[in-house]
């Protein structure tokens, strides 16, 4: 899957798992209620974007580079 971080196993096909790391290589944590994990279910990976759209008119939701 992308940046290999994460794999996928035909067998358990409701599970995502992070990659062990090879020697002298780092791969991010998966942390699930604050404690890593070695396998999760994909729905973590999803984001929600209709959420958290703010009500008081500012121009927030738009992304500006200076």
């Amino acid at each position: 899957m992308k940046d290999d971080c994460i794999i996928a196993d035909d067998k358990r096909p409701n599970l995502v798992f992070p990659r062990v790391p090879g020697e002298n290589e780092i791969v991010p944590p998966f942390l699930t209620k604050g404690t890593t994990v070695k396998e999760f279910e994909p729905e973590f990976l999803m984001v929600r974007l209709e959420q958290g759209e703010p009500k008081h008119g500012k121009d927030y939701n738009v992304l500006k580079i200076y």
